[in-house]
């Protein structure tokens, strides 16, 4: 029989709810500072002249 953790163990449970939403939060600051900095980049060479 399997044990449901949501039930047998509400703390921990909610704790690994809590860490899968921290790392997703961390994932999309990370891409989020990606992009930034692949725009940023695109925009430095757009105004140099010949390139």
């Amino acid at each position: 029989m399997a044990i449901d953790i949501h039930t047998a163990y509400p703390d921990i449970a909610r704790h690994q709810v809590r860490e899968r939403r921290s790392a997703a939060l961390k994932a999309l600051a990370v891409s989020a500072s990606a992009v930034a900095a692949l725009v940023l980049s695109v925009l430095a060479l757009w105004g140099r002249p010949g390139v």
